[in-house]
């Protein structure tokens, strides 16, 4: 009878913990999902706040399909400029644009207006610092059906479902920038890359756009949400 018993409780005890761990488990699920379509920032601790930027892909890719253009196979023959809703971006004052292999310097109206302005806020708190001037790099635009099929073999962050597809997307730079004639103090890349991640909080804040930092390319990963 008591051998009957403690096998009876040891039942139980299996239960109780299969329980516990399956509601653990559904509970790291949902706070998984929830980050992956709220972009809740995570913060670190330090002298100065320093947070990552975690709109997933799925975010970007919702936005892109609802406020850019249709995906383009192929460049072979393709005059961007002719497309309704591209406009060519090139350097100014408030941002270069990289030597692109993977992606073509075009975006939609909305697209080019957020770079502009993230670009001006840029400077702006830099200058709010008393700290020389600077501009950012874009390192990625308007990709190709063909163009994201090529960079999976080579980035293995690339995703085959890219919000670039649709001109509503960008990629900065945070780890490089171009220094501009001024006055001011000094900077540091690190600084900077806080500074301009301060710039797209504010941003998405206004729901100008989603923002995902992406450290193994050294960039933030911008879509617009106009």
């Amino acid at each position: 009878m008591a051998k009957k018993k403690k096998n009876y409780l040891k039942g139980r005890v299996r239960v109780v913990l299969a329980g516990v761990g399956a509601v653990a488990v559904l509970a790291l699920v949902l706070h998984l999902c929830y980050r992956s379509h709220t972009g809740k920032d995570q913060w670190t601790k330090g002298k100065e706040k320093e947070f990552y930027l975690n709109d997933y892909n799925d975010a970007h890719l919702r936005a892109a399909q609802k406020h850019g253009i249709e995906p383009i196979r192929s460049r072979e023959g393709m005059d961007f400029s002719s497309i309704k809703g591209l406009e060519k971006i090139s350097d100014c004052d408030l941002y270069a644009v990289d030597n692109l292999t993977h992606s073509v310097p075009y975006l939609t109206h909305n697209a080019r207006l957020l770079l502009e302005r993230i670009g001006q806020d840029f400077q702006d708190s830099l200058a709010a610092r008393g700290a020389r001037k600077y501009k950012v790099i874009v390192t990625s635009c308007l990709r190709t059906l063909d163009d994201v099929e090529n960079l999976t073999k080579v980035n293995q962050n690339a995703s085959p479902w890219s919000a670039h597809c649709y001109a509503t997307t960008f990629d900065l730079a945070h780890a490089r920038y171009i220094d501009l004639p001024s006055d001011g103090k000094p900077i540091s890349y690190a600084e900077m890359k806080k500074v301009l991640g301060n710039v797209l909080k504010e941003l998405r804040k206004r729901r100008w756009c989603y923002a995902l930092i992406e450290e193994r390319q050294s960039c933030y990963h911008i879509t617009s949400r106009r």
